[in-house]
This record gives structure tokens, C-alpha cells and sequence, in this order.
């Protein structure tokens, strides 16, 4: 009995269909509860692919010990992993939404919000959107305001770094005819 998980790993490297079910359903308890936990559709797949993956990877004869307590112990950890890898990817999800996306009130009160840092960056705001067009005056603000990446702006945006870029430059091209004679 103690072996069973052993001998199931391997024969699951080896190819057999009936041991993968067996590794699934032995730990499909903790499968289920960090599906639980995510609440997300896709996560128990992802979860049960990348499980499966692992342990058809796993280099059994370098293990210090392949009891079976010692292997449970290994393969909760896998999955706690792609827990963590899981919730990081939803957390990084829910930050990005893109200006674009948002209603008018919404980007009225991101602005009065983002800009009630200083009086100063309201009055320079107002400037950038008389002087550049609303994307240009978004890239601007999120680059120089808000400190983000070019990365993050292409992110929350949904456009390529490229495109980013070359706004960013146009724009700055358009305050440096604008601003310096």
C-alpha cells in the first residue's frame, strides 16, 4: 500500500492513462480546494495539467526519499504553486483596465482622485489635454504622473510598447512646439 503512489508516478511516466486518473483522483481533494479558493472556471485544468506535467517530469531516483508521505508532501507543493502562480495572474489581471474601457464618470472621478495629489498636477493636466489629443494626454499622464512602465501602459492600454512609444513621442514633440518658441 505504501508503494502504491510510488509505483503509480511511475508508471505514469511511463505512459499509462489509469495511473494519471489515480494520481487526479488522490489528490483531487486539494485540487478542488485551491479551485475553490481561485473561483475560476479554468483552474482546475489548469491546475490538473500542470499537476500531471510536474509529476510526469519528476526524476524519481534523485529524490532523497520517495516514501509515500514524502512524495504527497512534494506534489501538495506543485500544486500550492500554481495556486500562488494562479491568484498572482488574477490579481495582476483585475489591476489593468484600460482608460478607454472606463464610462465618463469613472474617468472623471480617476482623474479628480489622481490628480488630488497636488493642485498643481490638475492645472498641468488641464494644460496637457488643451495642447494633445486624449491618447497622447493619457500616455503622458500615466508615464510622468502615475510612474508607470511603458510596459504597463502598453498592458492597461492593450496596444504594443511600439505603439505606446511613438505616442509618447509624438506627444512630447507636440509640447516641445507648443511650450518651448
Amino acid at each position: 500500500m505504501g508503494d502504491e503512489l510510488f509505483r503509480n508516478i511511475k508508471d505514469y511516466q511511463m505512459g499509462s492513462g489509469d495511473s494519471a486518473l489515480y494520481i487526479l483522483n488522490k489528490f483531487a481533494p486539494i485540487i478542488k480546494r485551491y479551485t475553490f479558493l481561485l473561483q475560476d472556471e479554468d483552474a482546475m485544468s489548469e491546475i490538473q495539467c500542470q499537476l500531471l506535467k510536474l509529476v510526469k517530469e519528476m526524476d524519481l531516483p534523485a529524490m532523497r526519499s520517495t516514501s509515500e508521505g514524502a512524495l504527497v508532501k512534494y506534489i501538495e507543493k506543485i500544486v500550492r504553486s500554481k495556486y500562488v502562480a494562479l491568484i498572482k495572474g488574477q490579481i495582476k489581471q483585475r489591476k489593468i483596465t484600460a482608460l478607454d474601457d472606463l464610462n465618463p464618470y469613472d474617468l472623471f472621478q480617476y482623474n479628480q482622485k489622481s490628480s488630488q495629489h497636488e493642485a498643481y498636477d490638475g492645472l498641468l493636466l488641464h494644460d496637457l489635454e488643451q495642447i494633445l489629443c486624449p491618447s497622447e494626454c493619457t500616455v503622458i499622464y500615466l508615464l510622468y504622473f502615475e510612474n508607470f512602465t511603458i510596459a504597463e501602459i502598453a498592458a492597461r492600454l492593450h496596444k504594443s510598447r511600439q505603439a505606446v512609444n511613438q505616442t509618447k513621442l509624438k506627444a512630447l514633440a507636440k509640447l516641445r512646439k507648443k511650450l518651448l518658441p
